[in-house]
């Protein structure tokens, strides 16, 4: 892609970000929401929403990369797989929190433990414990496995905390959601501005990775750091303790 087409292209993402953020501001204008205890204070789902929606976008997005890690073998494809958990874990603490500032104005407490609730904080904890392990190995293929097998594993769970285990329990959480038109196509808005913020910042920070890979291949004199299989690294530590012997 040459620079011009480049530059069109995130000047052209730049603006339908920029009509999402316009969208939530308008937001603030609207009447408030019927049908809620603090009606006005329920205007808070227009970030609420969205960051629930986008967190559990990007834990399956990890996931699809940590599958594709187990397939081909790329650092470059857990690096991504590590990134959009990263942003999946912001944008799941962001849900986390402004549900917590509607449940304070909507059902008299900060926290009460419905399952909604409940599920999300699970998530926190297993995304969190996530990158411990990823942390806690410095090999990068043996962090690389056990990463996408623990995000795999993961994705599994996700959808039976945050769609299967609410609707079975009893919740405060409204089923339904009666919203007027405007408010919907607000919140469509607001979704779609943060998802395009998001795919910028996830593309920053995937570049950011190869940067740091192309760094640790240089360093360790060996191009094929890229992309080591266990079966690769097993044949080369092979071959050296050979030429040893």
């Amino acid at each position: 892609m040459n620079p011009f087409s480049r530059s069109l292209k995130t000047a052209a993402l730049f603006l339908i970000f920029l009509g999402g953020v316009l969208g939530v501001l308008v937001f603030c204008y609207l009447p408030p929401a019927a049908g809620f205890q603090d009606e006005s204070a329920a205007r808070i789902v227009v970030l609420h929403v969205p960051m629930a929606w986008l967190a559990s976008l990007s834990f399956i997005i990890s996931a699809v990369y940590a599958g594709r890690y187990l397939r081909r073998r790329l650092l470059t494809d857990d690096d991504a797989s590590a990134a959009s958990a990263e942003i999946g874990l912001l944008c799941c603490a962001l849900a986390t929190a402004t549900g917590s500032i509607f449940a304070r104005s909507q059902w008299g407490s900060w926290w009460n433990w419905d399952p909604r609730e409940t599920s999300i904080f699970f998530l926190l904890l297993i995304y969190g414990a996530y990158f411990s392990l990823r942390g806690s190995v410095d090999d990068p293929v043996r962090r690389a496995v056990f990463s996408a097998v623990y995000a795999l594993l993961a994705a599994i769970v996700m959808p039976f905390l945050i769609f299967v285990m609410p609707r079975i329990m009893y919740s405060l959480h409204p089923k339904e959601a009666h919203l007027a038109a405007p408010y919907w196509l607000v919140l469509l808005g607001a979704f779609i501005g943060f998802a395009i913020f998001l795919t910028w910042t996830f593309r920053i920070r995937c570049g950011i990775g190869r940067s740091r890979l192309k760094e640790y291949a240089d360093d360790s004199d060996d191009g094929s750091v890229l992309s080591p299989t266990l079966i690769q690294r097993a044949e080369r530590n092979a071959n050296l303790q050979g030429e040893v012997n």
